[in-house]
């Protein structure tokens, strides 16, 4: 799965009735890219469009059952590989790097 399929499904999963749009947002990715690979997603059966119930011009995007599965094994596989990385560092890089989540963060949400 290419990466960009996995951070739209990564990101659909975490706001359920997200739109193109504002998935493209937080991705800061242009939203003609996502659109693409949202059409993708559609027809191999891992994304359900449908009408917002209060703009009908509105499309809000859900995972299908079987997506939501990936995502749970992928999220299971990510969690595993973060903790096999800070059992590797020493106490004085887990310090750093906790002190330094909430500038990472701020730059995460640039875009």
């Amino acid at each position: 799965m290419p990466h960009s399929e996995f951070e739209v499904i990564r990101t659909v999963g975490d706001h359920p009735g997200i739109s193109v749009s504002e998935t493209a947002q937080v991705l800061a990715l242009q939203p003609s890219n996502v659109s693409t690979t949202v059409r993708k997603l559609v027809e191999r059966g891992l994304i359900d469009r449908a009408p917002d119930q209060h703009d009908r011009r509105c499309i809000r995007l859900h995972l299908t059952a079987r997506a939501a599965q990936h995502k749970k094994m992928i999220d299971a596989a990510w969690t595993e590989a973060v903790r096999e990385q800070f059992a590797q560092m020493t106490e004085e890089e887990v310090a750093t790097l906790v002190k330094a989540g909430p500038l990472l963060r701020r730059l995460a949400s640039m875009g």
